[in-house]
Parts: structure tokens; sequence; C-alpha cells
């Protein structure tokens, strides 16, 4: 109980899908900044001058520096949360993600493998606390693309239930370990392909010439995208700018295509997936035919 319980599955499934035992470290620190994870250096060129629960640089002093030396296979990034709470710190994340990975790989010398979990929804208790968790997502799902080495797990689904007692916390790590393990597998052992084992990936969204619907297309969809749903129909689309979405309705046409029916008086430069603070299986329905969801997006529509 006194350590991580995605560490914990996230470990015994990868030692059982390698036959090799494995070793996590875990530096969990409770409402963390990014600043407060990273050499207080560091934090003060990328613009930070101070911390939020801790010292700035106080938690890496602490839980990383007396690591820095070891050789490590990767790392698990799962932070977020108290950025969240305000629009600036949301907008200003992909650059302190990256520059966090930047710096940790430098300190270690090599580039390890990163894998960054996208934010869960918590239950609508929290919102009031955590009214940008949508927008962090974005930042998140637009740094990945920034970082090499960087593979970016979906989570969203996988919140607290409402009846749940913690409304900030989520139980179900083990589906989440079983996510990051199929990427590790692939992505370090060779074991699977990046068909199924990663998130599906939107790769173009194009706008049709009576600007009526978007087709979207996406890779790594197993054999097909499917709805929980267990219909066509798919949930969880929207149609708009960056600062408006418009909730679309959309089916599953093809194994790797959606198409999107445009709201009338939509805007169309961008589309969005799972673009809400709190999200559920029923209200973001599309996944492989691994059952692993595409990550929070919003991408420019062509």
């Amino acid at each position: 109980m006194g350590t991580s319980a995605l560490a914990f599955f996230f470990a015994r499934r990868l030692a059982a899908g390698t036959g090799v035992p494995v070793g996590v470290i875990c530096t969990g620190a409770a409402g963390a900044v990014i600043q407060e994870l990273m050499p207080e250096e560091l934090a003060s060129e990328l613009g930070f001058k101070g911390g939020a629960v801790a010292l700035q640089g106080g938690y890496y002093n602490t839980l990383m520096h007396p690591f820095v030396g070891l050789s490590v296979s990767g790392m698990i990034f799962f932070q977020g949360e108290s950025e969240a709470q305000n629009s600036g710190s949301a907008k200003k994340y992909p650059d302190h993600v990256n520059g966090y990975f930047t710096g940790m790989r430098q300190l270690f010398g090599y580039d390890f493998p990163v894998y960054n979990v996208q934010l869960c929804s918590y239950t609508k208790k929290s919102e009031a606390q955590f009214g940008f968790v949508r927008n962090i997502r974005v930042s998140q799902y637009n740094a990945a693309k920034q970082i090499a080495d960087c593979t970016l797990i979906p989570s969203f689904d996988l919140g607290p239930d409402e009846y749940y007692y913690d409304h900030m916390h989520s139980f179900k790590k083990d589906e989440l370990a079983r996510r990051i393990v199929s990427a590790v597998l692939f992505r370090q052992f060779n074991i699977g392909t990046e068909n199924d084992s990663l998130p599906p990936e939107p790769v173009s969204a194009v706008l049709s010439e009576d600007g009526e619907t978007v087709t979207v297309k996406f890779k790594n969809v197993g054999e097909g995208l499917r709805s929980t749903s267990y219909k066509e129909t798919v949930a969880g689309f929207s149609v708009g700018t960056a600062g408006k979405q418009n909730t679309a309705e959309a089916e599953i046409i093809s194994a790797d295509t959606v198409l999107v029916h445009v709201p009338a008086g939509s805007k169309t430069a961008m589309l969005a997936y799972a673009f809400e603070n709190n999200v559920t299986r029923n209200s973001a329905q599309l996944q492989s035919s691994g059952k692993i969801p595409p990550n929070a997006f919003m991408i420019g529509v062509e």
C-alpha cells in the first residue's frame, strides 16, 4: 500500500509478458506541479519562479536525483492534474513537459523511452477544482508529437465512477497498466505490432466539398475500429475552433475511418475527440479491436 498501484500492475504484467523480472522505482508526489519534479536550474530556465506544495525542485532533489546514474529502461509519467487548475498552465504545458523530458534524459545521459499517461477523468465533483483537464489532454497530445520516443497512453475512460468515494483518484489501474505494457512490449521487446499495440491515431481529417462531413482516417486500429455502443454510431467527436467545439454525430464507415457530421452553423477549423473534462466509455466510444481507445485530441481539418 506504500507504493504505486499502477507501477505494481505494470511490473507484474511486463514480467509475465517477457519472462524477465522487472524492477520499478516509484517517485510519486501528491499534487506536484511539474517544476517541483525537475532541478531548480531547469525550472528557472523554463521561466518558473516557485513551486506549489513544495519548494521548486524539492521533489526532484528528494525523489529523482539519488537515482541519476542508474541505467533505466524507460519512464512512465503520470502528471498534470495540478496544471489543470488554470488556463495559463494548461496552455504552456507542452513546452514545460517537453523541457522536463529533455532535461531528465540529459541528466541520465541517454534518451530513455517515455510513456506519458494522458490524464484520466474524475467525477463531476472535481470539475470545480480541475476545470482545464480537457486542455491539458490536448497539450499532452501536442507535446507527444514534439518528443522523440514518447508514447502517449489514453486513460480518460478509466476515471472513478460517480458513486466511488474518492472523486479524484481512479481504482482502474490494472487496465491502464495493460495499455502501457502493450506499448512497451512493442516498442522495446518487438512483441506485437504497431497496429495492435498502440492507441488508434488520427492521420487525416478531410472536410467534404459540401462542408457537411469530415472524414477521419486512423492508424493502429487492430482488426478495425469499434464503438463501445456495439453499433456503427460513435460518440465523442466535436467540430469547431480551438476555443469553441460543437458536439457532432459520427459513424464508423470502414475499419479505419470515421465519418463525422458537421453540426449546422458550426465552424470547421478543428476536429476534436473526447474534448470534455469528464469523459466516460459512453461519452467517448471509439476504440480499436484490442479495446484501446484513441487519446483525446484536437487536430486541424483539411
